[in-house]
């Protein structure tokens, strides 16, 4: 080989081994804004996540509305309605018999 044909090489693998260079910073520079921009929207979510928290509990304080005041408000109602069915069937028991007998007593054959 000449000389000139040699510088050639040389220069061509010296040229190489500079791109290879550009291309591995590069590719930690892309890495290192990859791992930023994932550190910016885990802190994003957790600012939004504590933000949508914060107005759920204010609201649930004006409306009363936790989960434990409405099952508490609920077993109550269950607890009034069934009294009320109670009532209801102790008062009409008289005239319940009644037409259950009627019933029973009055035969149609047809």
């Amino acid at each position: 080989m000449t000389t000139k044909t040699t510088f050639g090489i040389n220069e061509l693998l010296s040229a190489e081994r500079e791109a290879q260079v550009i291309i591995t910073q590069a590719r930690k520079e892309k890495d290192a804004k990859r791992k930023q921009a994932e550190a910016e929207a885990a802190k994003e979510i957790a600012a939004y996540k504590a933000e949508r928290e914060a107005h759920y509990r204010k609201y649930e304080q004006e409306h009363g509305t936790s989960s434990t005041d409405y099952n508490k408000t609920l077993d109550e109602k269950t607890v009034r309605d069934i009294q009320q069915v109670q009532r209801d069937a102790k008062e009409n028991e008289d005239t319940v018999v009644e037409l259950l007998l009627k019933s029973v007593k009055d035969v149609h054959i047809a």
